[in-house]
């Protein structure tokens, strides 16, 4: 029984972070009534299961609109680039455009992450569950190796964020030195630079938040393995 629950519950989650993080396959739910015993507590962490789910579908109808718009703007981008190489369009205009689609392609990244730990809290109470309405079996290892799976998909999101950011740091800071020139030169005001600053300090404040949500996930990763070579 444990493993034909442990299959269904990853079903449908490939080897790779975009699959487990934007993954359509619906979670199959775990049921108190199904299990040896009915406690107070499962039914309290099947409830928390359904209310869990339910988030994680509402994500997906945002993801799906957020691509939406993504590939809108990227037609914008290249349509205005066409434009910008043919003499038709300033170049400010292009960037500008470049700008809405890199805020676009992080918000679709931020999303996926937070899909990523809806799928995961999900997992957690579906194993407490099993754990709680079957007293005699020993669930600990199977826990703890669904977590650490759960944890190194997480890590790997980050990951691909991080690189996500460390671009979108590395355009703000061309931005801003453009823009400095361009203030020298009286060509744009100095809010306008000030905006550019705040994008740069923004994006580097996000690496550094990245950087240290990842250390915290290597963090349990660390204790996890650690627990399951006890277990």
């Amino acid at each position: 029984m444990k493993n034909i629950v442990f299959t269904l519950i990853f079903a449908g989650l490939g080897n790779s972070v975009l699959a487990a993080s934007i993954s359509q396959e619906p979670i199959a739910p775990i049921y108190a009534a199904d299990q040896e015993v009915v406690t107070t507590k499962a039914m309290e962490l099947e409830q928390q299961q359904f209310e869990e789910i339910a988030s994680l579908n509402s994500s997906k109808a945002r993801l799906t609109s957020a691509r939406l718009v993504l590939t809108q703007i990227q037609k914008d981008y290249d349509r205005t680039k066409k434009l910008v190489d043919a003499g038709r369009m300033s170049e400010a205009h292009l960037q500008s455009v470049k700008l809405r689609l890199m805020q676009q392609e992080s918000y679709v990244v931020q999303i996926e992450g937070q899909m990523l730990d809806q799928r995961t809290a999900i997992e957690v109470s579906q194993f407490h569950l099993l754990d709680e309405g079957n007293p005699s079996t020993d669930y600990r290892r199977s826990i703890a190796e669904g977590m650490k799976s759960s944890m190194e998909r997480k890590l790997s999101q980050l990951k691909e964020a991080l690189s996500s950011a460390e671009a979108n740091r590395d355009y703000f800071k061309q931005r801003e030195e453009n823009g400095r020139q361009l203030l020298e030169k009286n060509i744009i005001s100095q809010a306008e630079y000030e905006r550019r600053v705040l994008d740069l300090q923004q994006s580097e404040e996000e690496i550094l938040s990245t950087k240290a949500r990842a250390d915290g996930v290597k963090q349990t990763l660390v204790g996890l393995k650690k627990s399951i070579e006890r277990l």
